[in-house]
């Protein structure tokens, strides 16, 4: 009987040994389950995380190349200005000097007349 009882205790002890190590390995089985989902979750929220990004970088750069064409639009438009405000100085500058040139043709009539004048003056006085 002693014999039977210690083969029905080491039963037992072996029986708990093998729940215990199934048990063991069940919670390592869910342990590397969660792992896994955390990596595949850090996986996906990194996926999302540079979608994200890319799109912010899309983004930034049509702004910037939207500011550029802004930018040359200006420009354009400025040179525009520019070679308007010129040509109207040049415009200006061409109407004075034909004023002065009418003003020095009256100038030059005038001493003409004043000079032949003179002249008749001097031929009546003579």
């Amino acid at each position: 009987m002693d014999c039977a009882k210690k083969k029905s205790q080491l039963a037992a002890i072996k029986w708990n040994e093998y729940t215990k190590d199934c048990q063991e390995e069940k919670d390592m089985e869910e342990q590397i389950r969660k792992i896994k989902k955390e990596t595949q979750k850090k996986r996906l929220d990194l996926e999302m995380k540079k979608k994200k990004d890319t799109k912010k970088d899309e983004e930034k750069y049509e702004e910037i190349r939207e500011m550029r064409e802004k930018t040359i639009e200006m420009e354009k438009e400025t040179e525009k200005i520019r070679w308007e405000s010129a040509k109207r100085e040049l415009e200006k500058a061409k109407k004075e000097k034909e004023e002065k040139g009418k003003s020095l043709k009256k100038d030059a009539t005038r001493w003409r007349r004043i000079l032949r004048m003179e002249d008749n003056l001097a031929r009546r006085t003579g």
